[in-house]
């Protein structure tokens, strides 16, 4: 699509179903071999990475049943033991349970695209070239954004694994050609009682675990993208009805209000576009948001876990909290302030239906300008005008935009806080019931 607002997204992910303009008439059979090679290589890359995430679920699972069976009296409940362990499984899991979400959704991610564009054409005026290339241009940099953090916190993880964060550090020692050449063919991972070497663990995990974590960011950058798009509609239509409430006059002279009944269509039908489009988006997205959220939020529970569990280990190798620290930090912004569009797009919804409930009262009278109380408009033309000014503000009132959850909660200012108290409130009974544990 040559107006693709999220072609760095659609590129990445291969969502695009139509064949370029130069192809549709030249060499079509191209086209679709490299469609069907395409659903080829995603059906065989999400089930090798998805494999991998469940062995490596049930590898953690099985070493910590046979730990807690050997030690018996552990130290540490099973629970939070287990937790400490799971929250790599967590992230392993995220990316590829979004792209098999999204991949069963793909049709309905096309439609989705093409709906939210034709239907805030007009309202944004996306023929404008400008207009357009501003939101190429969001595409682009969230996903430098995206690509950035993510090699951040794995730059961490690759370094503590090679033992760079393990107390003073001879990086002399660690990368001479002795020790990669021992590093590369020794133990170097363990897995299922098995050692793993550093040639087959590290381009395993890069191409099975980072690369579909990576690809599911942009899936839902591209959602994050729609709901702008409806975010910069709103506040465009919200501010043709503030424009319109001070102009509006009380005498509803007839050359005042000819334009308005046909404006207040435009408008009404500009929201219930809107809010079909929350409602497309909720069924397309709220599955995908609810594993994300939750395995995000899982995974900070896991590394805060390990943090508050083993206090004596990062105690002796401070680095060490800086990783852990990075990756709770970060899975917590995934979780939490990542989806600020969806609680700016609730929050316009609330803030247009104040401003509609301004323009009634303007229109019958009682305007901030008002010093005495006028009576209402006795034409027909200004009673019809004031049925359509209630009824456009009944809809907006009845049917906020909403972005839901799974149906398990809405993105709200409230959720926002729930989310965090309850990160909180959890770390807080964790630390409790370790100290209990450690003083019987």
């Amino acid at each position: 699509m040559s107006d693709d607002i999220v072609f760095v997204q659609s590129f990445l992910l291969g969502a695009n179903d139509a064949p370029p303009a130069s192809t549709k008439e030249t060499v079509p059979t191209r086209w679709y071999r490299y469609k069907c090679l395409r659903n080829y290589f995603r059906i065989a890359f999400i089930g090798a990475s998805l494999g991998l995430a469940v062995a490596d679920f049930v590898d953690v699972i099985t070493f910590s049943l046979g730990a807690s069976g050997d030690t018996g009296d552990a130290a540490q409940p099973f629970v939070i033991s287990l937790g400490q362990l799971l929250w790599r499984s967590f992230f392993a899991a995220r990316g590829v349970t979004v792209l098999v979400l999204f991949s069963y959704r793909l049709p309905q991610w096309r439609a989705l695209r093409a709906f939210a564009l034709n239907k805030t054409r007009l309202q944004l005026n996306l023929c404008n070239a400008k207009v357009l290339t501003s939101f190429r241009h969001l595409s682009m940099l969230l996903f430098v954004i995206s690509f950035s953090a993510h090699v951040s916190t794995m730059a961490l993880f690759w370094l503590s694994l090679e033992g760079f964060l393990d107390g003073p550090i001879n990086w002399g020692g660690n990368i001479s050609g002795a020790a990669v050449l021992e590093n590369s063919t020794s133990c170097y991972y363990m897995w299922f009682d098995r050692c793993v070497g550093r040639n087959t663990y590290v381009p395993l995990w890069t191409l099975l675990i980072d690369c579909p974590f990576i690809l599911s960011q942009q899936v839902l950058i591209s959602g994050l993208i729609f709901v702008w798009l409806a975010v910069k509609a709103m506040r465009s239509l919200r501010k043709e009805v503030a424009i319109e409430k001070v102009n509006l006059t009380v005498a509803w002279s007839d050359t005042g209000s000819n334009l308005l009944p046909d404006m207040i269509r435009n408008w009404t039908l500009t929201y219930v576009n809107m809010a079909r489009f929350v409602e497309y988006f909720n069924e397309l997205f709220g599955r995908i948001l609810l594993v994300s959220v939750g395995l995000d939020v899982m995974t900070v529970l896991g590394v805060c876990a390990r943090i508050i569990a083993v206090p004596e280990r990062t105690e002796a190798f401070p680095l060490k909290n800086l990783r852990y620290g990075w990756d709770a930090v970060l899975f917590l912004a995934y979780a939490t302030i990542c989806y600020m569009p969806c609680i700016i797009l609730h929050e316009e919804s609330r803030k247009l239906n104040g401003t509609l409930r301004d323009f009634v009262w303007t229109a019958h009278g009682f305007g901030e300008q008002t010093i005495q109380a006028n009576k209402e408009p006795s034409s027909k033309d200004a009673s019809a005008v004031l049925k359509q000014i209630m009824t456009f503000s009944r809809i907006v009132e009845k049917s906020p935009l909403t972005i839901e959850v799974g149906g398990l909660f809405n993105f709200s200012r409230t959720s926002l806080v729930t989310i965090l108290t309850s990160v909180v409130t959890t770390l807080l009974l964790t630390k409790e019931i370790l100290k209990r544990s450690d003083t019987t």
